[in-house]
Formats: structure tokens, C-alpha cells, sequence
């Protein structure tokens, strides 16, 4: 059954895969964007289907002027919109917009905003951009992100007030799949029915990063793509990881582990049992990357206010390659602690 079902799974996608990829400037840089947005957090809060959404207006700083364009905003996310200030934002653009190529027409995306209102909550959402650019030194299924200056100007009957601070753009899984050329798949799949690798992978970069906030088989911040007969899961949403070590963070998930954890920055392996020679496989792929990933640590070091974290970070994730290069402390702390079921 393992090895039939991607087959019929290629034949029903292959239907409706699109035929072309298209990606938008809006991933085009890596500098970060002014945006304005618009909208009543008091409106939105209220919107309790997540199919629904909300009309606004968002404002983006392109070749020395402001241009805006109009859209449709709904929040995502229960444990945010009961315990932040900021809510994490779905955001889509309507149909016939003239943007200059920047945000395309119909285009979908996700805004990632720090928790509180609170000192360094600009960094934690560096450093949630920081394991996205991670994972894509390491899998070729990955979801584009951009840095964002936003100003949120609350609307009220009273009074209007500004809010400014850094957030993430996230790219949409439907706008992953045509950039790709790729289909979702939209309902469970056993985790080990996923491919071998991709899986593998994904468990291991989820291990270097301190997150336990995710579920293969449930598809808690993960989503599934279809590839050359494969089915990749991708990984979203970092901020209870111990690399961002949020203020907020609490370990999410780990119940089910044999290796239970108190803190988010202590490290629990929540991968399943696969053929040994496939962990060797992606460990060396990972060590051939280490210091591709080193750099791209250094290159947030200038963004972030608090260095110290900084420094924390690099011995954080060193301690993980180090954990890899051991072959003791790989088979006591991955090997043994693969789950089976």
C-alpha cells in the first residue's frame, strides 16, 4: 500500500498541477519593505471562520512613493489571537491590482508580527526569519520569506493609533505549489508514507532548531507538496523554537516524546524510525551545509538589538553539528529516540 499510494496520488494531481511557475517580485530581494496596513484588530477578532475575511488596505514604499492597493485581511492562528497583542495575519489581494509587479494580482501570503508589544519582539521575529532561510540551505521545498517595516494603523470610532515594528512575509502554500510546479495535498497522509529524506530532513532541521510545535501526521505547521511521485513535507512557524526563545515560548507537542523537555531550548528528537543508512545520508548532507548555515547567522547578527542572543544562538546551533559529527552522542540523541508510531 506504502508504495502504491504516491502513484495514484501522482495520477489525481497530476490533473490539476499547474503548468507553469510563476514568482513574484515580491521574493525578488531580500531587503526589507516599508508596508502600511490598515484595519480594526477589534473587527478582526471577532471573525471567528478562517475562511472569512475582512476588507483593508495595504500600502507598500516602492521607488521613492507610497502606492496603495486594496485587500482582504483575516487572522490565523488560536494560541496567538488568545494570548498576543499582535495577531498573525493572512492577507490577499484582490483582482485587476496595478502594483507595479510587487504584489501581484490575486496574490496570497501570510504576515508573521511578533507576540507582545515588548522589548527585543523585533528580534524574535529576525530570528523566526532567520530558520526559514535555514531550511531553504537545506531542502529544495521550501516557502519564500521576506522582512517587512510595518506601521499598523488600528482603526477605531474613537481614535486611530499606529503601531511599528518588524514582520516576516510568508509566502502562501498555494503560491509555493505554482512558484514550484508542484500540487498540496490537502488532508492527513500517514508520516510514514512521506518521503523518506524530505521527512529525515525536515526532523532533523526541527531538532537543530529547538521545535518540538509540529505534527507530520496531523500537519501542525506543516504543509504537504506532491514531487516526482514523493510527498514533501514543509515545515512553517518557528516562533516556540529554542532558536527564537521567545518570551512566550513554552515546549508545544512533546508529550509523546520518550525524551520529555521543560524548556524550548533543550533539544527532543520527534522523527520516526526509517532506514539508518537515510539518517547517514541526510547528517552528511547537513554537515556538508554547516558552514553555508553559520553564515547565514552572521548575516542577521547586524539586525538584531540584543548581541548577546546572537552569540547565544551560534553555540545553540554549533551544539547541534557537534551533536551530528559524534557518532556516540547521534546514536544516543537521534537514533534511539526515532519514534515508531
Amino acid at each position: 500500500m506504502r508504495l502504491l499510494l504516491p502513484v495514484l496520488l501522482l495520477f489525481i494531481f497530476s490533473l490539476t498541477a499547474p503548468l507553469y511557475a510563476q514568482s513574484p517580485e515580491l521574493f525578488d530581494s531580500s531587503d526589507p519593505i516599508k508596508i502600511r496596513l490598515q484595519f480594526s484588530r477589534k473587527q478582526l477578532l471577532t471573525m471567528t471562520n478562517d475562511s472569512t475575511y475582512m476588507p483593508g488596505k495595504i500600502a507598500y514604499y516602492t521607488n521613492g512613493l507610497w502606492q496603495e492597493i486594496e485587500c482582504e485581511i483575516r487572522a490565523r492562528g488560536n494560541f496567538r489571537k488568545k494570548n498576543c497583542f499582535y495577531i498573525p495575519l493572512k492577507i490577499k489581494i484582490g483582482s485587476n491590482t496595478q502594483s507595479d509587479g510587487l504584489f501581484d494580482d490575486k496574490l496570497k501570503f501570510k504576515l508573521v508580527l511578533p507576540c507582545k508589544i515588548e522589548m527585543l519582539n523585533d528580534d524574535a521575529v529576525i530570528k523566526e526569519y532567520l530558520a526559514y532561510k535555514i531550511f531553504k540551505e537545506l531542502s529544495p521545498v521550501y516557502f519564500q520569506t521576506r522582512l517587512v517595516d510595518l506601521e499598523w494603523v488600528e482603526t477605531s470610532s474613537k481614535r486611530d493609533k499606529s503601531f511599528k515594528t518588524t514582520t516576516l512575509i510568508l509566502e502562501d502554500v498555494d503560491e509555493a505549489a505554482k512558484r514550484l510546479g508542484i500540487p498540496e495535498i490537502r488532508r492527513n497522509i500517514p508520516a510514514l508514507q512521506q518521503d523518506d529524506v524530505a521527512s529525515v530532513r525536515l526532523s532533523l532541521f526541527q531538532y537543530m532548531i529547538g521545535n518540538t510545535d509540529y505534527s507530520t501526521k496531523g500537519r501542525h505547521n506543516i504543509k504537504l507538496l506532491f514531487q516526482d511521485g514523493k510527498i514533501i513535507p514543509v515545515p512553517f512557524d518557528f516562533d516556540l523554537s529554542g532558536l527564537v526563545n521567545a518570551s512566550y515560548a513554552h515546549v508545544s507537542g512533546a508529550n509523546d516524546l520518550s525524551k520529555n523537555i521543560t524548556e524550548v531550548t533543550q533539544r527532543a528528537y520527534k522523527g520516526y524510525v526509517r532506514d539508518r543508512a537515510i539518517f547517514y545520508q541526510v547528517r552528511d548532507e547537513m554537515l556538508h551545509k554547516e558552514t553555508q548555515i553559520l553564515e547565514e547567522i552572521n548575516s542577521i547578527e547586524s539586525l538584531l538589538e540584543d548581541k548577546r542572543d546572537f552569540k547565544r544562538i551560534h553555540s545553540f546551533v554549533r551544539e547541534f553539528f557537534d551533536i551530528l559529527r559524534e557518532e556516540k552522542k547521534f546514536e544516543k540523541r537521534i537514533l534511539r529516540h526515532a519514534r515508531q508510531s
